[in-house]
């Protein structure tokens, strides 16, 4: 199913790539499993890069709050914006944020990346909720880190547990032009956060 999907995303950006687009947006949602691949998101990021002309594009997009997000989907993306509230009540506002986000990078020329922090948690799903903690906090976490203009979004996966891959779990990351260490301590304080939660 994954080799079916890829062989009809590559048919259409392989052609719009060497033409040269101005950015990718990928509606994701983070969580996939098969039996072969243990990162499908990282590994369609991969190969999208890998297309003549990616390397030099933008990539943003949307992920699910329960995303598995992994280091590799980070480093090979520009902007991975994710849902905020659980049940999933703003799914279409993340998908808009996500798409100014690519807008603002556009415009402004600046492009950012995406740093990355993983505590070492698992919480299952009906654990997730943003009514309450621990994701209610860690929701008021990432809002106030981006009260930083470097920090264009910050997103706390509460990850899929019954998805059994080596990522699967909370994490946090963020779209910033902050330098990787100042970025990477940021995310260190919400992961101890959640590790108090």
């Amino acid at each position: 199913a994954f080799e079916i999907f890829w062989r009809e995303l590559e048919r259409s950006a392989a052609p719009a790539l060497a033409a040269g687009v101005d950015g990718v947006y990928l509606v994701l949602h983070g969580a996939m499993a098969t039996e072969s691949i243990p990162d499908p998101e990282g590994e369609l990021l991969a190969r999208l890069r890998a297309l003549p002309g990616a390397d030099r594009v933008p990539i943003f997009g949307v992920l699910d709050l329960h995303a598995n997000v992994t280091a590799r989907m980070c480093r090979l993306a520009n902007g991975l914006v994710m849902y905020r509230e659980n049940p999933h009540t703003d799914a279409r506002a993340a998908a808009v944020r996500g798409a100014e986000l690519l807008a603002r990078c556009l415009r402004t020329r600046q492009v950012p990346r995406m740093a990355w922090c993983r505590p070492p948690i698992v919480w299952a799903p009906p654990g997730t909720g943003t009514h309450a903690d621990p994701m209610m906090s860690l929701k008021f976490f990432a809002t106030k880190l981006e009260s930083n203009d470097q920090v264009w979004a910050c997103n706390v996966a509460g990850g899929y547990s019954f998805a059994d891959t080596p990522d699967t779990g909370v994490s946090l990351s963020a779209v910033t032009t902050l330098p990787e260490a100042a970025a990477r301590a940021e995310l260190r304080k919400g992961a101890e956060l959640a590790w108090e939660l």
